[in-house]
């Protein structure tokens, strides 16, 4: 993978045309590349609920708002069909005040009220892009005879593609202009301002599983598919036989069980680390839902897990259709349609092909906190830079 995305200059009509302003094109085209086989971590997955007639947080989380748009897959709805739950989204913007973003209002229960919608935040002027913000989601009832309830299987920044440009028509024995070279530097600066710019880790709460002899569900968490491999894994010790497993939910409600582990003996002193890799069904850009379970084979000793992960895994195999972008040499003549179209292809490959490029990014957290309860994060080493904040101010 190419380390950074590389500064690609402006040609003008009449100006000499190098190889190094082409290898530049070539290295730009291999850093989105490599960023789309990227690792990438699957965020937490909470179902919260509130009972009060009163507004109150029930969810709240941080997000980088690199782009102002942001994207909502979560189950949403009432625990009693036909009574009304409200709910309101909302963010500490720059006037230091709860501003509303989304409202909504359902008598279907939760289960069975799947959404999956965008919201554009390009009018919010307490909001400004490249800053980190708090988010809440606020519900009620008409009463507490019932709860309002929201499962979030993830919330984040989800930017649209602008600016892209029709490809040039590379022609044999056709002078090209500084325009066609433009178009291809436009779209590879599109395409890099589309995709993420920063990745989060997985976080979990330490769970106690005291269901002897049976599966609990410890940690939920949710991510979009990248790619087909996915490197799962938690902490879990107890002082008998115990066994953990790897459940997939995906939109419809279909239930797949990738991995069960073999019994595990007493690990009652230490946390050892268990990880599998599995395989995600689907197609590139579904949503799943992922439950890490945990089974005790005891009637007395139960489980203690924390640390649950999961995040994308690529198996550096590219799609049929990327071409093979071969470096210029100075002293090159042939910049004709054969070479020039290899830039095409690999752009319309990253555009909408087999490496077609996603853009989302989860918000950080997502839950409301307890006094003396704690969070660990769990994810890949890709950057040498940790952003993270303490009591709302950035470290």
């Amino acid at each position: 993978m190419v380390a950074y995305f590389p500064r690609l200059p402006v040609l003008e009509d009449d100006q000499v045309l190098g190889a190094t302003t082409l290898n530049l094109y070539t290295r730009a085209a291999q850093y989105l590349l490599g960023t789309g086989h990227s690792t990438f971590s699957a965020s937490r997955s909470r179902d919260s609920s509130r009972y009060f007639s009163t507004w109150g947080s029930l969810w709240d989380s941080w997000g980088y708002m690199s782009h102002k748009r942001i994207r909502i897959n979560a189950q949403i709805g009432t625990s009693l069909t036909g009574n009304k739950a409200w709910f309101s989204l909302q963010y500490w913007g720059d006037n230091d005040a709860w501003n509303q973003v989304w409202a909504y209002d359902t008598t279907v229960y939760y289960e069975y009220n799947h959404i999956d919608i965008t919201i554009d935040l390009s009018g919010e002027t307490h909001m400004t892009a490249g800053k980190w913000y708090h988010f809440q989601m606020e519900a009620r009832t008409d009463d507490e005879t019932y709860h309002s309830r929201f499962l979030p299987w993830v919330i984040g920044v989800a930017p649209s593609l602008t600016g892209w440009t029709a490809l040039p028509s590379w022609t044999a024995s056709t002078v090209s202009s500084a325009a066609n070279f433009n178009t291809i530097r436009h779209n590879l600066l599109a395409l890099y301002n589309f995709i993420p710019k920063y990745h989060i880790f997985s976080g979990s709460k330490e769970f106690t599983n005291v269901q002897f002899t049976q599966w609990m569900s410890t940690t939920q968490l949710g991510i979009q598919k990248k790619g087909d491999d996915l490197l799962v894994g938690m902490q879990l010790r107890s002082g008998g036989n115990h066994q953990w497993r790897v459940v997939l939910e995906d939109e419809a409600g279909t239930l797949w069980y990738p991995y069960t582990s073999p019994i595990i003996g007493t690990t009652y002193d230490q946390y050892p680390l268990r990880s599998e890799e599995i395989v995600l069904p689907g197609n590139k850009g579904d949503f799943f839902r992922i439950y890490f379970q945990t089974k005790s084979h005891s009637s007395t000793w139960r489980i203690y897990s924390r640390r649950c992960y999961a995040f994308f895994e690529s198996d550096l195999v590219v799609g049929a259709d990327w071409p093979n972008l071969v470096d210029w040499e100075h002293g090159d003549n042939d910049v004709g349609p054969t070479r020039m179209g290899l830039f095409n292809a690999a752009l319309n490959s990253l555009h909408s092909g087999d490496e077609q490029l996603l853009s989302f990014t989860p918000f950080e957290g997502g839950d409301i906190w307890v006094s003396g309860d704690s969070t660990d994060f769990v994810g890949p080493h890709r950057h040498r830079w940790l952003i993270y904040y303490t009591n709302g101010t950035e470290d």
